[in-house]
């Protein structure tokens, strides 16, 4: 594999689905440990197409600022420790079940209204969890986030004096509900926690 990189950055090339890109950089794709496609117009996570061209080294993928309306697919990339799936259209977390290695999931500034996908991840690795700007409005679907015990740094609310973000934020008790929820966490909304700070 000498030679060949490690990683692919392909910002803004108007790829339109992940096919396309197995197609268009096949030699690449067995060495990857990084594939960056920000800002690109991908419409579907089509990771069938891609997994047989990937080796199980790749470990972070940026599919940030695409037009991704559902994450379904992404399990067949089963080595991913990052995914950025930020500034989409997701309106639910799925699919996350086969992504036993994840440690850092990037879901900021979608429309996801509910936490239940979260469940297959529960007890697994995951250590920083991004879902700034999105449709939260309960503190009940908090309690989703009980089970990801690894857990240590969570963004729900947005910087002060933005205008858009979780409703649940607002909401009395949010902050001491999620420390009580996950007693390892050490950050959150860029805050340390009491126990922790």
């Amino acid at each position: 594999m000498e030679g060949l990189e490690a990683e692919l950055h392909l910002y803004a090339a108007g790829l339109r689905s992940l096919a396309e890109l197995a197609d268009a950089h096949a030699a690449q794709l067995p060495a990857l440990q990084v594939l960056n496609l920000h800002a690109n117009r991908l419409a579907h996570i089509d990771g069938d197409a891609l997994a047989p061209h990937l080796a199980p080294q790749l470990r972070a993928l940026n599919l940030s600022s695409n037009e991704l309306d559902s994450m379904a697919g992404i399990g067949a990339l089963a080595g991913l420790v990052t995914l950025d799936l930020s500034s989409n259209c997701l309106r639910r977390i799925e699919g996350l079940g086969a992504l036993s290695r994840l440690q850092r999931l990037l879901l900021a500034h979608n429309c996801i209204e509910a936490l239940s996908g979260l469940v297959p991840v529960h007890g697994g690795l995951l250590r920083e969890l991004d879902l700034r700007d999105n449709r939260l409005s309960s503190l009940p679907e908090l309690r989703f986030l009980d089970g990801l015990n690894g857990l240590n740094t969570l963004s729900l609310e947005l910087p002060a004096g933005r205008a858009h973000g979780n409703e649940v934020c607002a909401q009395p008790g949010y902050r001491q509900l999620v420390v009580a929820l996950l007693p390892g966490l050490r950050l959150l909304d860029g805050r340390h926690t009491k126990r922790h700070g």
